[in-house]
């Protein structure tokens, strides 16, 4: 007798394909580059390998809800050094909340992104920028220039990223 015959039950096949009929359960690893149509895979979880890629562990799951993916652990806090040039924070790859640190050794614009494919932002996504970086010279956020100590909340409401607050910390 061999091993399947052997084996009652279900097996690890089974199982998924029968999650799959009810619509649940996980459907695989993909990158934010890979990431599959998700109005297809309602309420269905995957893991994605380069999710919050600009941290120390990268990597995490995202479930589909309403068309969009949305991380299922959605507030991540990373730093990034004083940008050497202007750039884009894409929605995630770098955490929800951004400490700049280090010196700015000239004025510098961040842009905040809305990704490409499926990898977009969902309506409520929030970005915080908090700038601890040192130097008189002018850190701007989507035009909102942030003082030392000084924080700004953006949040996508579908087709832009509008500031919802700011403020200093002491």
């Amino acid at each position: 007798m061999n091993q399947a015959q052997a084996t009652p039950g279900l097996s690890q096949k089974d199982v998924t394909d029968l999650l799959g009929s009810l619509g649940l359960g996980d459907v695989g690893t993909y990158t934010l580059a890979t990431l599959p149509d998700p109005a297809t895979l309602s309420r269905r979880t995957i893991w994605v390998s380069d999710l919050w890629s600009s941290l120390a562990v990268p990597g995490g799951r995202m479930v589909s809800e309403g068309g969009r993916w949305k991380p299922i652990r959605p507030l991540v806090v990373g730093s990034m050094v004083a940008p050497a040039v202007d750039m884009t924070l894409q929605p995630f790859v770098s955490g929800t909340t951004v400490l700049v640190t280090g010196a700015l050794t000239a004025a510098r614009n961040l842009t905040l992104g809305v990704g490409s494919g499926f990898a977009v932002p969902y309506i409520g996504y929030r970005q915080r920028v908090t700038r601890k970086a040192t130097g008189l010279f002018g850190l701007l956020i989507n035009g909102v220039g942030l003082s030392l100590n000084g924080w700004a909340d953006f949040e996508f409401d579908g087709t832009t990223w509008q500031q919802t607050a700011s403020g200093g910390l002491l």
